[in-house]
């Protein structure tokens, strides 16, 4: 968290699924303080609620799987693959990108939302 906060910013609004591991997290930075971050948790049991963030999470994946593969990494290669794999996803198009003519103006991703550019 300290990491992520670091580097994109306290965020507003955060919402997880209904991990334990998340809940603990959530209840551990309200009660030092620290952060003044709104926590949401998706119902119990209710697994459609995380589809969008669910795809994210399995393009990843499939991201690692096909750098890493089997292969043992240091913890400094792990850190770099998967900043790599951040940008892969951060560089998706937001929406449609069609193609015509009229279409080519570059589409807007994360990253330009992101960077501010």
């Amino acid at each position: 968290m300290r990491r992520f906060t670091a580097r994109r910013g306290v965020p507003a609004y955060i919402v997880f699924d209904n991990a334990q591991t998340f809940k603990a997290a959530s209840r551990y930075l309200t009660r030092i303080g620290q952060q003044t971050i709104q926590w949401s948790f998706n119902l119990p049991r209710a697994p459609w609620w995380g589809g969008v963030f669910e795809r994210l999470i399995r393009s990843v994946k499939r991201c690692l799987r096909k750098v890493v593969g089997g292969a043992k990494l240091s913890r400094d290669e792990l850190s770099t693959i998967v900043t790599e794999a951040e940008m892969v996803i951060n560089a998706r198009p937001l929406g449609y990108v069609g193609m015509t003519r009229d279409d080519m103006d570059a589409p807007i991703t994360p990253s330009h939302l992101l960077h501010g550019r």
